[in-house]
């Protein structure tokens, strides 16, 4: 499981699928990614406990603390360890090739990014040049349902990106039937994130800067107060 920020879904889930809880990955220290933890852990003590060798401090429970580049195998399949700072300075993200797939936590969202709360811009729009240069069939498994606010912000800043309406439409859609919209795939954000796409001339205007990560910066603060 991935940033349990409750114990009782997780273990509701695993009992319907007759599983036992093998490892937990955190993506960072935050409380709604971690605060489920101790409650898995109290049903399955022998469950190790992951993240990113500089969030280890702040997480009591680790069993494994792993470093930028890292390789594990788990359940069958591979995964690497991504140090991507900026939301968190020891943030990390997983990356499995075997089933296409990366978990971002709050680094990288739908059609968004995480506030900088410990990093720099210039840590973060790295951190999502990184994630955003993995395969286009990657999906992206982010750590909160933000992906319609976010595509109406994109939406404020490329208006004329008609990639960003449709998408925006297609995710409104999703939600009203309860549906997420998480996972979406890289391919896709390259067409519709405002955060990846800092060279768009429309993006640019909105900002007033040309530099990529002055114009992250930018977008970010715009954000903040969207």
């Amino acid at each position: 499981v991935v940033d349990p920020s409750e114990a009782a879904p997780v273990l509701e889930a695993l009992s319907k699928r007759g599983r036992r809880l093998g490892a937990i990955l955190l993506t960072h220290h935050h409380w709604d990614h971690t605060g489920g933890v101790a409650g898995l852990l109290e049903a399955f003590p022998e469950a190790d406990v992951l993240c990113g060798l500089h969030e280890r401090p702040h997480i009591e429970a680790v069993t494994r603390a792993l470093e930028d580049g890292a390789r594990f195998a788990m359940a069958g399949r591979t995964f690497e360890v991504l140090h991507t700072p900026g939301h968190t300075l020891g943030a990390a993200t997983y990356y499995c090739p075997d089933e296409d797939a990366v978990f971002t936590g709050d680094t990288f969202f739908l059609a968004g990014c995480g506030r900088l709360f410990e990093g720099t811009a210039e840590q973060l729009y790295t951190s999502l040049q990184r994630i955003g240069a993995l395969p286009a069939r990657t999906r992206v498994y982010c750590g909160h349902e933000y992906t319609v606010n976010n595509l109406r912000f994109a939406a404020t800043v490329e208006p004329g990106n008609p990639a960003i309406l449709e998408r925006q439409r297609a995710c409104e859609a999703l939600r009203s039937q309860g549906r997420p919209t998480v996972p979406g795939t890289i391919e896709e954000e390259w067409a519709t994130n405002p955060f990846l796409r800092v060279e768009s001339d429309e993006i640019r205007e909105a900002t007033g800067e040309t530099d990529p990560v002055s114009v992250f910066a930018a977008l970010r603060r715009l954000k903040d107060a969207f």
